[in-house]
């Protein structure tokens, strides 16, 4: 494949990010690689992020608004508006390394064929960058991942949504991103495109993931309902997937149904989601918690997540 051939569509989904979208921004037009278009999603933005991006005179981005329809819909839209074969997403929070597009060109000439491209990311706290706790050995340069058996290691997913490139002809396999989930709609989706498709993975820290923004802005710690929330709505994938892919949303589902399961919410989609769980490959820990009656498991649920608190 030819080097020339291979254009993005960057894919910005925008939401009263004032703060962060200039920063952003300059990290895509400032890119190395430069054969690409910007396609800024506004989700309904109250602020001046709107304002902050016509500022910024470049032929290459274009601004779609609609009303507020939350990520996964402006992402939706993004995929639906752009014209590239390759579509690069990046928060309106977020940045990139000058080289991240000229990277993944790199990948795509290498392994033409594959479901997508990601590469390693780092978080920025008070400004720092700090590595995530991805368990990929050093000697790993690029090439191929089993995307659930690494993810299973840490339970911290490899693949974060400003360092992902997908080809356009993947979302006709997987299908997009999910409307109306407010927490794990990106998850949903790399877990639906690794059972599709091979994933590419580069091992450098080249997308840099914004945890540093102020709390209302954040996404919160509110236990959202089973509509909201991906962590419900796994079942056909489970049915359908590998070995591996079944031990990872097992290990997720018991991660994330903790707070559930011990505060009594959800009492009848918790307990349908957890009856289906293969517990025997599940740590111990894990399978006698939720052994526990409800009052023993919000015992010892508060007593962790007060002592979690008092080490941070």
């Amino acid at each position: 494949m030819s080097v020339d051939n291979i254009r993005f569509s960057v894919v910005i989904p925008l939401y009263n990010k004032e703060k962060y979208i200039e920063q952003t921004l300059r990290s895509v037009l400032e890119q190395s690689y430069p054969f690409f278009e910007v396609v800024v999603v506004d989700d309904g933005s109250s602020d001046k992020s709107v304002s902050i991006v016509k500022s910024i005179k470049d032929s290459r981005i274009r601004i779609i608004s609609q009303k507020n329809g939350g990520v996964a819909a402006a992402r939706n839209t993004g995929i639906e508006v752009s014209v590239e074969e390759y579509v690069a997403f990046i928060d309106a929070d977020d940045y990139w390394a000058v080289t991240y597009l000229e990277e993944m060109v790199s990948l795509i000439s290498s392994y033409p064929d594959s479901g997508m491209y990601a590469c390693r990311y780092a978080e920025v706290i008070e400004g720092k960058q700090k590595s995530v706790a991805i368990a990929l050995n050093e000697s790993f340069k690029s090439g191929y991942i089993s995307y659930f058996k690494l993810f299973a290691r840490t339970y911290v997913s490899p693949i974060c949504s400003s360092a992902v490139v997908i080809p356009r002809k993947s979302f006709i396999k997987a299908g997009v991103f999910r409307v109306g989930l407010k927490v794990g709609e990106d998850i949903d989706l790399w877990l639906r495109l690794a059972q599709n498709g091979d994933v590419i993975y580069l091992n450098q820290e080249l997308a840099f993931y914004n945890n540093d923004q102020p709390i209302d802005n954040r996404l919160s710690q509110k236990l959202y309902s089973p509509r909201e929330s991906y962590i419900f709505s796994l079942d056909k994938l489970y049915r359908e997937s590998s070995k591996d892919g079944q031990l990872l949303i097992d290990g997720l589902i018991l991660r994330t149904l903790r707070p559930y399961y011990a505060l009594g919410l959800y009492i009848r989609e918790v307990d349908r989601v957890l009856k289906n769980v293969n517990f025997k490959n599940q740590p111990l820990g894990y399978r006698l918690y939720y052994y526990l009656p409800r009052w023993m498991a919000k015992s010892v649920y508060l007593v962790l997540r007060k002592m979690r608190s008092l080490l941070r």
